[in-house]
């Protein structure tokens, strides 16, 4: 590594997304040096179900690692790495570290019946109130309970599970720990104690004994191994420190820290999310409302989202253009007018592979209604609900007034979406113009592990802003949206 008169330390981060891993490094500014990303080795077990297969997931973080440091002057300049990754999907490991079975995808709703069941036993309310989460199946907790229940003989060998970034970074440094933003996100921590509920594990049948220590990201594990520097081209004396939730690390990167801001990540989900000082006393029991724990400091959030907010943009394009043809028919809906010709969307379509129970939908069809109008009304379906679900938040949070919406993701260099979420709105959007956001957040974090910055809010203050404004036009969407509110109150 650099002296203190050479080059400043290097920091990577990787992100387990669940289209894509991604690999990229970053110096201390935030200015991106090198990225490299591999397609998520996904495979689908029954109709309904999705799932990766560990090692195989490991492999796709270390080639992609590989390929980014592999492109560096010197990798000796990374001085720290950090893992961001995708909630709700873990994996049970034995003693030694071996998964005793397959990593079951965030959005598989295989362990219904267990998350029924949990219900029944501690109470919808009293969950919501001990976790910040609406009950839901897809937890973390769900998915252990639904493994012990039907994979009883590989159970018996589990001795810690782990979040999926937590998995990555036991891989690099051979440190078993998970950060509170992912913890959060298993449905067993205690929101405001910050430690694991004895009730909602005593409820569940797990032992606490199961679940890995607790730290705050960006806490260093270890540096990395040299299997691991072998692997992934690291330098072995890089620290490895504790990533977090995909798009809470995110939120790091694009400064959305305290509150008066306010984050948009637009993926394969898309997640609106307010920074907190502390977790709200109460909510409303909105059932897409949930609360959590912040990668920076001791701060909390609240956030909503739309399980497939980019999917069905992906899905509406494969669907009526193909790969091919994508950008033209982009072109074709910016033409169309606002308020789709009286098309109108209900933004539920279930992840990639996985019926889920819901159905989103497509009403106002007639026989001159063109490929271009459709995929304008699904985008203004989602802009209209994303744009009501910040509203809750900020209601709820107790807001003077709406905050700055920062936008990153895939879905933030979709020009069209944007201009119609701003007009949506009424209000500007700032669009990040790092292509890796979470990437970036977790890079920081890798940072403030191996001593660069002394916290996490330091390290995002100190970010070469490149925030670019989208203004909304003067389009008139209280009509469409009307339209889009009373189909989602019956579809959505």
């Amino acid at each position: 590594m650099g002296d203190a008169g050479g080059p400043r330390p290097l920091l990577a981060g990787v992100d387990v997304g669940t289209t894509s891993v991604k690999a990229a490094v970053f110096d201390p500014a935030g200015r991106p040096v090198a990225s490299a990303a591999v397609p998520t080795p996904t495979r689908s077990s029954a109709p309904g179900r999705a799932e990766y297969d560990p090692e195989a997931l490991w492999q796709a973080a270390a080639t992609a690692l590989r390929r980014a440091v592999g492109s560096l002057p010197d990798a000796d300049d990374v001085a720290g790495v950090a893992v961001a990754s995708m909630a709700e999907a873990g994996v049970a490991i034995d003693r030694d570290g071996v998964p005793v079975a397959p990593i079951v995808a965030w959005y598989d709703r295989r362990s219904a019946a267990q998350g029924h069941r949990l219900v029944a036993a501690v109470g919808a309310e009293r969950l919501r109130a001990l976790t910040g989460l609406p009950p839901q199946p897809i937890y973390g907790i769900c998915k252990i309970m639904w493994l012990a229940e039907n994979a009883p003989e590989p159970f018996a060998r589990a001795h810690t599970w782990l979040n999926v970034a937590d998995y990555i970074a036991y891989r690099l440094s051979d440190e078993r720990a998970t950060d509170f933003s992912l913890a959060t996100r298993t449905g067993a921590l205690d929101l405001r104690a910050r430690r694991w509920s004895g009730e909602v594990l005593d409820a569940a049948g797990i032992p606490v004994s199961l679940f890995p220590t607790l730290v705050a990201s960006g806490t260093a594990l270890g540096r990395v191994t040299s299997q691991a520097a072998d692997e992934t081209g690291l330098p072995p004396h890089t620290v490895v420190g504790a990533g977090g939730h995909d798009h809470i690390c995110g939120s790091l990167a694009a400064g959305v820290v305290d509150p008066g801001r306010a984050l948009d990540s637009i993926g394969t989900a898309e997640s609106l999310l307010l920074p907190l000082a502390a977790p709200l006393a109460t909510d409303d029991g909105t059932p897409r409302f949930s609360q959590g724990i912040h990668v920076a400091g001791d701060r909390s959030y609240a956030a909503a989202g739309i399980h497939a907010g980019g999917a069905s943009i992906d899905w509406v394009l494969r669907l009526l253009a193909g790969a091919e043809d994508a950008d033209a028919l982009l072109s074709e809906a910016a033409a169309v007018p606002a308020g789709a010709r009286g098309v109108v969307f209900a933004p539920h379509v279930g992840a990639p592979g996985v019926v889920d129970g819901k159905a989103g939908a497509l009403i106002g069809l007639t026989p001159d209604i063109d490929r271009a109008t459709v995929v304008r009304a699904v985008m203004e379906g989602l802009a209209v609900v994303a744009n009501d679900l910040l509203d809750r938040l900020v209601e709820q949070a107790a807001l003077a007034s709406r905050p700055e919406v920062r936008v990153i993701g895939g879905g933030a260099r979709n020009a069209l979406l944007l201009s119609i979420k701003a007009a949506v709105a009424g209000r500007p959007l700032h669009r990040l113009q790092v292509r890796e956001a979470t990437s970036l957040g977790a890079a920081l974090l890798g940072g403030v592990a191996a001593g660069t910055f002394p916290d996490a809010t330091t390290a995002a203050a100190g970010i070469e802003m490149d925030l670019r404004e989208v203004a909304p036009d003067a389009a008139d969407y209280d009509a469409p949206a009307r339209r889009v509110r009373a189909l989602r109150d019956l579809f959505g």
